[in-house]
């Protein structure tokens, strides 16, 4: 695997080369296969599932828009760079814990949309997805590329273009440092690292939510691949949940580290340690990734052979009294004695 900084030269020189109109797409496809021939070891994605991260790194503003799903119990979304490079960052912490792969994966993104151009103009995700307007027909292929593939630059000419020359445009687009990516690019990646993708939008009312909520499987799909979880969000959160979610960035979606404080107690019937776990860690609150339990902090009713030492933390009214009744009792027992 090549040096991160190998694969940002490569990326521009891709880049300036699709610049060159002329040229056409091409020459841009000439010249990453021959760059890709340095990029043949498989991307380790070994560590996939098993990669925790600490809760500080927790996204609370994505974990705010995370829907109540128990399927998302054991995971939460953790913060990538917001820098353009967001969906990469995330597929990175994800397969190694942390962003220093995030521009060789839009490399081996970019080869893979570059070289296969005909199977993305007719990728399954979009050709199996049946969206009924309200004259009643389905949506054409092209209309949803439209609107949830072809970026906004596209867009405003893809009418009068051709629906190749739009696609060729969008995958041009994945070559550019910083630049936000799509759908298309989520499922250029799926192939580039051959892993299937999970993503997650939080607005289920959205027109499309079946597709911007989709798994996409890898090209060269085998009976298994690793799961990577992504997320849609907004750094700014979802105000006003009539309107209509706009996200500006992805996070992963990654188990955490860390155990639960477990409260102890001894027993005043046979002078031993136990514990009593009262409350099971919730999964969203303490540690998703930890199978512990806890017991609240000791009472008075609790503590056993440490009660008489409560009597140094009585300070409220109704303490001194019960204070007053112990000490009580405490005399009437030297009495007998």
């Amino acid at each position: 695997m090549l040096m991160i900084a190998d694969a940002e030269q490569d990326l521009h020189l891709l880049c300036s080369e699709s610049q060159f109109k002329a040229s056409g797409f091409s020459a841009v496809q000439k010249l990453s296969t021959q760059i890709q021939t340095s990029y043949t070891t498989p991307i380790d994605t070994s560590q996939v599932g098993s990669v925790k991260m600490p809760r500080t790194l927790v996204d609370e503003m994505a974990r705010s828009l995370l829907p109540e799903n128990k399927t998302y119990s054991a995971i939460q979304p953790i913060k990538t760079t917001g820098d353009g490079n967001c969906l990469f960052n995330a597929a990175s912490k994800s397969i190694c814990g942390n962003e220093r792969m995030a521009s060789e994966l839009r490399l081996r993104t970019s080869f893979e949309l570059i070289n296969n151009q005909e199977f993305y103009s007719n990728h399954p995700a979009v050709i199996e997805l049946k969206i009924v307007t309200q004259s009643g027909k389905l949506w054409p292929k092209a209309s949803i590329y439209d609107v949830a593939i072809f970026n906004n630059i596209i867009k405003k000419g893809v009418t009068a273009r051709r629906f190749e020359e739009a696609l060729q445009t969008e995958t041009l687009v994945t070559l550019k440092k910083c630049a936000f990516s799509g759908i298309l690019q989520i499922m250029g990646l799926a192939s580039a690292i051959n892993c299937t993708i999970k993503m997650i939008y939080p607005d289920k009312r959205h027109t499309l939510h079946d597709l911007l909520n989709g798994t996409f499987k890898p090209r060269l799909c085998q009976s298994w691949n690793p799961v990577i979880t992504i997320m849609w969000t907004n750094v700014g959160g979802w105000l006003d949940r009539t309107r209509s979610f706009h996200p500006n960035q992805f996070v992963p979606l990654l188990p955490l580290t860390g155990n639960c404080n477990v409260w102890t107690t001894v027993s005043s019937k046979n002078k031993r340690k136990r514990s009593s776990p009262s409350h099971t860690c919730d999964e969203k609150t303490d540690y998703p990734s930890a199978t512990c339990s806890r017991t609240k902090k000791p009472g008075l009713r609790h503590l056993g052979d440490f009660f008489p030492s409560t009597l140094r933390t009585l300070t409220s009214f109704q303490d001194r009294n019960l204070q007053r009744q112990i000490i009580q009792y405490k005399d009437l027992q030297n009495s007998l004695t």
